[in-house]
């Protein structure tokens, strides 16, 4: 299928190893039962390109084992998630062709990862804008990398006249959650911790919660949390 095979074969890749189950469908067409599914079941190529996205991540999973094949599992999930704000978020080239650049694209890393010119474990790492329940899946993965994170931020002490230090963000707000969105079982939260903030920030974030971020991530004995020097 498009350059796995080939790759798979010039990386001397045998798929033996234990049986990984097949990966859910990418468009699910009989009947199409959301926005995503039905878009692309109306396409042809849209839907041929899904079908080979298909075969080759199976092909992979097959071959990955361990660690490997659970990272690959995650990111796949990631990138499904934003396969949907194609849908449900306007974009200048529209829905098929944000659909269509996207397949292009992940069909070009499915072939790179096969032929093992890139690794799963730094591509599953490589997103810079990320959402808490991901960065917690893949924490050693992330650990010492920068990271942007926007979502509901909750201040430990808003209510304390001493300086707070730490605090939760959690994302998606409900507002923003694709509907039907089969990818994010549920909100998640990761804790954040900073050595200065700013009075109006403090007194904006505790009235008003939503907020973004940059900082890095750092573990706590296996547990990652987001480290920001000063939050302003």
């Amino acid at each position: 299928m498009r350059g796995l095979y080939l790759g798979l074969a010039l990386a001397g890749i045998v798929l033996i190893g234990q049986p990984a189950a097949r990966a859910k469908p990418l468009a699910t067409c009989a009947p199409p039962d959301n926005p995503f599914d039905k878009q692309v079941c109306a396409d042809p190529d849209l839907r041929e390109l899904a079908r080979e996205i298909d075969n080759q991540v199976d092909q992979l999973r097959r071959h990955y084992q361990g660690e490997d094949r659970r990272v690959f599992n995650v990111e796949y999930k990631h990138w499904r998630y934003y396969e949907y704000l194609c849908i449900a978020v306007s974009h200048k080239e529209g829905e098929r062709g944000c659909l269509r650049g996207d397949f292009d694209a992940r069909l070009k890393l499915l072939a790179d990862l096969a032929s093992g010119s890139k690794n799963i474990q730094e591509v599953a790492a490589s997103y810079f804008s990320v959402e808490p329940w991901y960065v917690n899946e893949l924490p050693k993965q992330y650990e010492g990398r920068a990271v942007y994170v926007y979502g509901d931020i909750y201040l430990r002490g808003c209510d304390d006249p001493g300086m707070p230090r730490s605090g939760l963000i959690r994302y998606p707000p409900l507002r923003l959650i694709p509907r039907p969105s089969p990818y994010i079982k549920k909100e998640e939260s990761i804790e954040m911790r900073f050595d200065r903030i700013q009075d109006y920030v403090k007194s904006r974030t505790c009235e008003k919660k939503a907020a973004d971020l940059t900082g890095t991530v750092m573990l706590d004995h296996g547990r990652p949390y987001i480290y920001v020097p000063e939050l302003f």
